[in-house]
């Protein structure tokens, strides 16, 4: 298969495509890195997306990333509290770009040969904003405030 044709067959970016659309996002697609990009904000937190997919592997992965960069001398701390979190969560992880100061959460859809549905990229779409929003104020609160991260962590928990 050429570059051209594995570029032309990408049945997992297609139906992350259709599956966002059917959602009314308004996001922008780069077919050549199967990427979309979009953001969705709600009342407590802006959440900047990005889902891609790897049509070679046979994944597809979404990463929410909180809107906000976490300042220089408190990273230390926010990268303790998203260690903590990890050893909590069931499925995906948050990431941290520490050069960066960015905050995001990432969830995999693994296809494995299987024909995936638009309700499978809905669901890997919402898990990585929810879990994005309900620990954005845990973060926030050791980022800009002066909570520790246990005790940030033990609050998001009673959410």
């Amino acid at each position: 298969m050429t570059p051209d044709t594995a570029l032309q067959y990408a049945p997992l970016f297609e139906t992350m495509v259709a599956s966002f659309e059917g959602l009314s996002l308004r996001m922008d697609v780069e077919r050549a890195t199967r990427s979309a990009h979009f953001t969705i904000t709600n009342d407590t937190v802006t959440v900047r997306v990005v889902a891609r997919t790897f049509e070679e592997m046979e994944i597809a992965q979404v990463w929410a990333a909180l809107g906000v960069v976490i300042p220089a001398d408190r990273r230390p701390l926010v990268s303790e509290l998203l260690h903590r979190i990890n050893d909590t969560l069931a499925v995906g992880n948050f990431e941290f770009d520490v050069d960066k100061g960015v905050v995001r959460y990432k969830s995999t859809l693994v296809a494995h040969g299987a024909t995936v549905s638009v309700d499978s990229f809905e669901r890997i779409l919402r898990i990585a904003v929810l879990m994005a929003e309900k620990y954005a104020p845990a973060v926030l609160s050791v980022a800009f405030g002066d909570s520790e991260p246990a005790a940030a962590l033990a609050c998001a928990q009673l959410t």
